[in-house]
């Protein structure tokens, strides 16, 4: 009969404290190799140690390979409102539950969620908000909502979005695939998404708010923004997708960049050519 050694101690993990059984081979708690740990024999094999005159030898066990935690839930608004202070160590910090579609996915839709809500509002505010052009005197008509087309509203806010974040994604990943890295597409699109927010946001709560006060301050902060999105969606992209050498950073992004630009104004272009001859746009 083979039996464990009792006079063993208990096998501290030096990763978190935790005891573990004297022929354990990883922790239980979190997973680490107990078999490097200092102070402490190496577990080898299940059975420590075979009675002794019984002729039976310890087998020892092949390497066990301890299978990653679950990337767990996003903690959404509490991540959208870091990442908007601290984006790269906030993005670094979660980056493993953006390869999850549920995260990642529910990330980009809350992002546009709140941007078009608040599109929503900015556009009434334009609607009913009437200033004289020959006066400073200004007005809420409020019988003009009924001039908005609410459905119409909402569709092309999605389709912009959602679109501008598959655009980018889709334009970078492509682009990882030619340089022959391996960047993830979810990440891709949980980093576009983290770099937009900001520049979404200014356009359309800080710009409608300031907008009522300055024009030109307005403008101002929604282009700061926009500069502030695009310095995030850079340094992101460039921890996503790692080129050494300098000057190929710079023709990778700028060939991305490029494309971005010119596809969204043709996409751009051609929906709006589209709705001025079907007639919806009034």
């Amino acid at each position: 009969m083979i039996k464990l050694n009792e006079n063993q101690e208990k096998i501290v993990c030096s990763s978190c404290g935790t005891e573990n059984e004297p022929n354990a081979l990883f922790c239980v708690k979190c997973g680490a190799s107990l078999q490097s740990q200092p102070n402490n024999e190496p577990a080898t094999s299940v059975i420590d140690k075979a009675e002794e005159g019984n002729g039976l030898v310890a087998t020892p066990v092949e390497n066990q390979t301890v299978s990653a935690s679950p990337t767990g839930s996003l903690n959404y608004f509490k991540y959208i409102w870091e990442a908007l202070i601290k984006p790269f160590d906030s993005f670094k910090k979660e980056e493993d539950k953006f390869e999850n579609i549920k995260n990642t996915g529910i990330h980009a839709l809350i992002v546009v969620g709140a941007t078009l809500i608040f599109q929503i509002i900015s556009g009434i505010i334009s609607v009913v908000r009437v200033s004289s052009y020959f006066t400073s005197d200004t007005k809420w008509v409020w019988s003009n909502i009924k001039e908005i087309n609410f459905l119409k509203l909402i569709g092309q806010g999605l389709l912009v979005y959602i679109g501008l974040i598959v655009l980018i994604s889709g334009v970078y990943y492509l682009a990882n695939l030619v340089v022959k890295k391996d960047a993830k597409f979810l990440k891709l699109v949980g980093v576009t998404t983290t770099a937009l927010t900001p520049g979404l946001l200014a356009a359309t709560i800080l710009g409608t708010i300031i907008g009522l006060i300055s024009t030109a301050v307005s403008t101002a902060v929604v282009v700061i923004g926009l500069i502030y999105s695009i310095v995030i969606l850079l340094e992101l992209m460039s921890d996503q997708i790692p080129l050494e050498d300098k000057n190929k950073k710079i023709y990778f992004h700028a060939a991305c960049i490029s494309i971005v630009i010119i596809l969204g104004a043709l996409i751009s272009y051609k929906l709006v050519a589209g709705a001025i001859s079907g007639g919806l746009l009034y």
